[in-house]
């Protein structure tokens, strides 16, 4: 998922120049929103997708995701390689790329609930659970990682999108041993307002805003290059290799550092928000040029780092016990749905206006800190904001 993300983000250039963008704020703020219309689904989804996870197990559930998400892909890329030739009509591909993104978008929703579902039902020690939903953040990265990397092989880029559909094949053969349907007899799946009401809602809008954070500064970043950098090829491998280098400071804070600091939470709380106050400094303060990206993005990489696992943790520790694991993290997805939503929509709202979409990134930083507060405030106490300190 990361991986396929990061990758089509590293060559929105081509895919602009593919559809004929000429470069104007409100052309931009299009493509932005027909490349995102999946968040849609992915929200959707992430109301279906718990519920067959308890019914059909992380197997089925899991085959059946990966199977169709591979189909939509390869028509979304037959679709932008139809176009690159001139050979297809541009509105009806126009509308077969949107209908596949959403398409994508609803089975790549199933992937976080099978993942923290599945590492939830097999670690019960809150230790164990803290390393395995790192490690699933650090894939994540890793995908995020790969994917810019992979955007400066010296290839058809239509090709290199192919790429994220290997690691699907064989991950298709492997299943899981645990039967989800013995996994947690308490709980039960709920309707979604009930959910809410069972969870620390300051948590999952903590995790609407990082999302909408990290979109929005990624979608930000491609008008802003294009403009300083006009060719398309040369932008798309200076987007690449910044995505790249944000990626690798994640990947470093959640693969080494974090761990190492597991029984420090003053120190991880202090390093989230110092990145994002030296994020917010950096975009409200100076212009946008290269190396402010630069420094803004390795803010943005220490603060995500650390912010996805910590309100994951608090989250599933105070949920009700009346309400499993799997519907938990389903309500984490749709957070971070509706996070992509809101991120990408504040992004195209900004450059339809012809303002600065860094500046909505920065409001969402300033968010996060004020939805940090909050979850200090409430009776989620320092203490339980690390599992793994108990």
């Amino acid at each position: 998922m990361g991986l396929n993300q990061t990758l089509l983000f590293s060559f929105l250039p081509y895919v602009a120049d593919v559809l004929g963008i000429s470069g104007s704020s409100l052309e931009w703020s299009g493509v932005i929103i027909l490349l995102n219309v999946n968040l849609l689904s992915y929200f959707v989804g992430s109301s279906y997708w718990p519920n067959k996870i308890t019914s059909d197990g992380f197997a089925v559930s899991a085959r059946f995701a990966f199977t169709g998400y591979a189909l939509v892909s390869m028509v979304f890329i037959v679709v932008l390689t139809l176009l690159s030739l001139d050979l297809s009509w541009h509105w009806l591909s126009l509308i077969i790329l949107g209908a596949t993104r959403f398409a994508m978008g609803y089975f790549s929703s199933a992937f976080l609930p099978i993942a923290h579902g599945y590492i939830l039902a097999q670690n019960h020690d809150h230790a164990s659970q803290y390393k395995q939903l790192s490690r699933a953040s650090s894939a994540l990265t890793l995908g995020r990682l790969i994917g810019p990397g992979l955007a400066l092989i010296p290839i058809n880029w239509l090709l290199i999108l192919v790429v994220p559909l290997l690691p699907m094949l064989w991950s298709y053969f492997q299943y899981p041993s645990t039967d989800s349907n013995r996994q947690d007899h308490k709980s039960q799946v709920l309707p979604v307002m009930q959910r809410l009401k069972l969870v620390p809602v300051w948590t999952l809008i903590c995790a609407l805003l990082t999302t909408a954070w990290v979109a929005s500064f990624q979608l930000a970043l491609a008008p802003e290059v294009h403009r300083l950098i006009p060719t398309p090829a040369e932008a798309s491998q200076q987007l690449a290799m910044f995505l790249l280098g944000v990626s690798i400071v994640a990947l470093f804070g959640q693969a080494v550092l974090m761990p190492l600091l597991a029984k420090f939470i003053r120190v991880r709380i202090s390093l989230m928000v110092l990145g994002l106050l030296v994020f917010t400094a950096l975009i409200i303060a100076k212009p946008a040029t290269y190396p402010v990206f630069v420094m803004a993005g390795v803010s943005l990489a220490l603060a995500v780092s650390a912010l996805p696992t910590w309100y994951s943790q608090v989250t599933y520790h105070n949920a009700d016990e009346r309400i499993s694991k799997v519907s938990v993290s389903g309500l984490i997805a749709q957070s971070h749905s509706i996070g992509h939503l809101v991120g990408t929509g504040a992004t195209a709202l900004f450059l339809s206006w012809g303002v600065n979409a860094l500046y909505a990134s920065a409001l969402f930083a300033l968010l996060i800190l004020i939805s940090m507060c909050a979850i200090g405030s409430t009776s989620l106490s320092p203490s339980t904001t690390s599992i793994s300190e108990k």
